[in-house]
């Protein structure tokens, strides 16, 4: 058996869409350059004993967390994914609704296939995804007057959709996101 496989060697941009319904999304929209990302599969059991055999056992996979790094989120964009407001002076606000909704993360990442040498580009797909609220952090430049690109990371869970899916992987960015995309065709 000969295998091939692809060498991860950069990141391009994270997009988002926002989830209207179970199986619509709004637009795709650039939520910035990535720095890093991270991305874990969790997997479940769970098994029912009677006596001393398991009469039902369940394996699953669906449920995925990890992390994405992006040099900044503008205020226009934070807003759309923590629904914060503005007060009268233009001071961005943070409430107890300042929580994201569902959303498709699409994460550009750039490799090489062995194969024929060449550069490619894919995407993955979560199509329900909830981010936390993102890290802060402060540094202050120093003596020399050298600055420290300041980035900010925000952790995201995804879940399956109701037909099981949780991921697609594409070779181009989606125009849109519809479900046709984790519609599985039947052989």
């Amino acid at each position: 058996i000969h295998m091939v496989y692809t060498i991860k060697n950069g990141l391009k941009k994270a997009y988002l869409a926002a989830m209207k319904t179970a199986t619509t999304w709004d637009q795709l929209f650039e939520l910035g350059d990535l720095v890093e990302y991270a991305f874990e599969t969790a997997e479940n059991k769970s098994e029912q004993p009677a006596g001393n055999m398991v009469v039902y056992s369940f394996i699953g996979k669906g449920s995925s967390s990890g992390t994405i790094t992006v040099p900044a989120i503008s205020d226009e964009i934070f807003a759309k994914i923590y629904n914060t407001k503005k007060n009268a002076n233009g001071d961005v606000l943070y409430g107890m609704d300042s929580i994201s909704g569902n959303f498709c993360l699409v994460i550009g990442v750039t490799g090489k296939a062995t194969d024929t040498g060449l550069e490619k580009t894919e995407y993955i797909v979560l199509p329900k995804t909830t981010f936390g609220s993102p890290s802060e952090s402060g540094q202050t430049k120093s003596a020399d007057g050298t600055e420290t690109l300041q980035t900010q990371q925000i952790s995201y869970t995804s879940t399956a959709l109701d037909n099981g899916i949780y991921k697609a992987k594409t070779s181009t960015l989606p125009e849109s996101i519809t479900i046709e995309m984790f519609t599985p065709v039947t052989q």
